[in-house]
């Protein structure tokens, strides 16, 4: 009933959202944010193994996606890294929220509205200009 209250704009948005996800070299920006979040290299080195960590299981899916989502909420905080890289092995999607979905994650309502566009597009501006920072 939610997905058939959705505009052909809501699909369209959806639809673009997902085809540019698709599209990231995950790795590249991985690489990219590591080096920005964590200047000195024997650090970064460090970080860039634990994780590596995740993906090791079979059942730890999209596993470049997942670590560059790890680093968002972690921001340059090494033990921060360590907690949501220990969340994402658990489950990966709460990292994935808390990195590409925040507003909505503190308001999960399944009425869809404009106010609901609102977070929609908040998050998906604000994932994107973390991404190309």
């Amino acid at each position: 009933m939610y997905l058939q209250s959705l505009s052909k704009n809501t699909w369209a948005t959806i639809a673009h959202s997902l085809f540019a996800i698709s599209q990231m070299n995950y790795q590249a920006i991985l690489d990219r944010k590591l080096k920005t979040l964590f200047p000195q290299a024997s650090a970064r080195q460090k970080l860039s193994a634990l994780l590596e960590s995740y993906g090791s299981e079979d059942y730890e899916r999209e596993p470049e996606r997942v670590r560059l989502a790890i680093l968002k909420p972690s921001a340059s905080d090494a033990k921060k890294l360590q907690e949501y890289l220990d969340i994402a092995k658990i489950d990966y999607r709460d990292v994935l929220a808390m990195a590409e979905y925040p507003r909505q994650l503190k308001d999960p309502s399944f009425t869809y509205d404009e106010d609901k566009q609102k977070l929609i597009d908040a998050d998906r501006t604000e994932y994107e200009k973390w991404l190309s920072d």
